[in-house]
Parts: C-alpha cells; sequence; structure tokens
C-alpha cells in the first residue's frame, strides 16, 4: 500500500488459495455469517477511527477497494483481483484467526471501511509476527495508515502478546517506509526479493522491525 496502500503484504490475499474456495463460492455468504457468530475478537478505537475484526459484512467493501489496480501494484493481492476474492479471503481468515494464526482488522471511520490491517505467519513464540495494512485510494493522505497503525501496535502488544514485529516493503513504495518510520520500526536490512512469487527477484524489499520493548519505551517518552 503506498500509505494508503500497503506496508507488507498479507499473506492471505494470494491467488494460489482461492481456487480451493472458488467452487463453493455460491453458498460462501452464508457459511460465513455461521462462522463469524462462533467467536468473538477484540476491537479497538481511537478518536474516530477504529479497527475491528474482520467478518464477511466487510465484504463488499473490501471487494471494491482492493479492486484498485494502484492497491494491488504494491501488495501481494493479486491482479486483478477475482470478483469472489474478498469472500474467498474472508472465508480462508476465520479459521485462521480461530486458531490464532492471523489476525486481520477493518480500519472504520465512522461507519465506513477504508481500510485493512493485520498480523500473519504468527508463530508460537510471538516473534516476528509480520504486520501489513493498505489504504483504500480514496481515502489516501488523510494520515489514516499512521492513526490505524498506533492502534495495530497497542492491538498487538498490549492485547494478542506479540514480543517483536516485522514488516517487509517494496523499496519503491517511499510512502510505506514513511509511515512505518513514524510508528516506531526501524529498517534492519535491503534485499532482492525471495519472498513473495508475485515480483521478479529484482525487486528490492526492506525489511522494518520493532519489539515491544522499543514500542514500551516510545510510548512513555510520548506521555512524559
Amino acid at each position: 500500500m503506498k500509505v494508503g496502500d500497503f506496508a507488507s503484504v498479507l499473506g492471505p490475499f494470494k491467488a494460489t488459495a482461492e481456487a480451493r474456495y472458488r467452487r463453493h463460492s455460491q453458498d460462501v455468504f452464508s457459511q460465513l455469517r455461521h462462522a463469524c457468530d462462533i467467536f468473538e475478537l477484540p476491537s479497538i478505537a481511537m478518536d474516530t477511527i477504529r479497527l475491528e475484526p474482520i467478518t464477511i459484512k466487510h465484504a463488499e467493501a473490501i471487494q471494491r477497494l482492493a479492486s484498485d489496480p494502484l492497491i494491488t501494484d504494491t501488495t501481494n493481492i493479486p491482479s486483478p483481483y477475482p470478483h469472489d476474492g474478498a469472500a474467498v479471503w474472508i472465508g480462508q481468515l476465520t479459521d485462521r484467526m480461530q486458531a490464532g494464526e492471523e489476525y486481520a482488522y477493518a480500519i472504520i471511520e465512522g461507519e465506513t471501511l477504508v481500510g485493512v490491517c493485520g498480523f500473519v505467519h504468527v508463530p508460537e513464540n510471538k516473534e516476528l509476527v509480520e504486520y501489513g495494512y493498505w489504504i483504500g485510494t480514496p481515502y489516501w493522505n488523510r494520515c489514516y495508515a499512521t492513526a490505524a497503525g498506533g492502534l495495530a501496535l497497542e492491538m498487538a502488544f498490549d492485547q494478542l502478546g506479540f514480543k517483536s514485529l516485522l514488516a517487509p516493503v517494496l523499496t519503491r513504495n517511499a510512502a510505506s517506509a514513511r509511515v512505518l518510520e513514524k510508528l516506531g520500526f526501524r529498517r534492519t536490512r535491503i534485499y532482492n526479493n525471495t519472498r513473495y512469487l508475485k515480483w521478479e527477484k529484482t525487486e528490492m524489499l526492506a525489511d522494518y522491525e520493532l519489539t515491544r520493548a522499543e514500542w514500551m519505551k516510545s510510548n512513555t517518552r510520548s506521555e512524559g
């Protein structure tokens, strides 16, 4: 996402995984409504921005925003985005969220979904959990990425108990790098892409990391 875009790449948006669920797309909505009633995850809010766990009710807005080529350019979202991409992704996401393997949140202002953020590849030791986000293009340049990122860090370190975060970003996506730096992340390396099949190996990635101790120290300094 550019700032309105993507700081990292959310693994769930993978074309290879969609094939398994495409044959079920006709009844996926009814199945998901039942699944989403089974469990509850916390929401978090600040001023007019809040994060809430993604459910099928967010599918329509996600489908519309994620279909924009400006979003798919710097994210791991398939391009072109499949017509049932959001419903398929949420179908896969539900089980992973219940298992604590992944967490995805709708970024909401008022009653409007402006983007998505979340955590993927959550290991048992809760170290270097991958953080990613994107903001829909109609909502770029309004500081949503930074505001939502602050809430996401609070969620990660205070509620989910993560010890450290990792945010890979394309080096050509300078806006997302600036957002990460504002949030306290530090760049740890730059390397040729070997992580994501979507891009050529000639693409350059940068890893940004943030530990819980660093985040707590920054918060203490800000409050002081």
